[in-house]
C-alpha cells in the first residue's frame, strides 16, 4: 500500500517503480507458477498459503485501550 512512498524516500526515480515492484515480487510469482505447473501428488484444490499454528493464549479477557499498560 505504501510502496510508492517507500521508493520515494529511498530516492528511486518514479520511472523505475514498476520494475522495482516486479523484481521484489518475482520470486513469489515464480513459486506460484511452479506450484500450479508441477503440483505434488495427490493434487487437490488448495489456496497457496503457508501453514501456521497459533501458539498464543486463548480466551483472553478484553482490556479497554485506556486501561492497558
Amino acid at each position: 500500500m505504501y510502496t510508492a512512498s517507500m521508493y520515494h524516500a529511498m530516492g528511486i526515480d518514479p520511472d523505475f517503480y514498476p520494475a522495482v515492484f516486479a523484481m521484489a515480487r518475482s520470486s513469489g510469482w515464480t513459486a506460484h507458477v511452479l506450484e500450479e505447473k508441477f503440483p505434488r501428488r495427490p493434487v487437490k484444490a488448495v489456496l497457496y498459503r503457508p501453514v501456521c499454528t497459533y501458539v498464543g493464549e486463548l480466551d483472553r479477557r478484553y482490556i479497554p485501550i485506556g486501561k492497558r499498560r
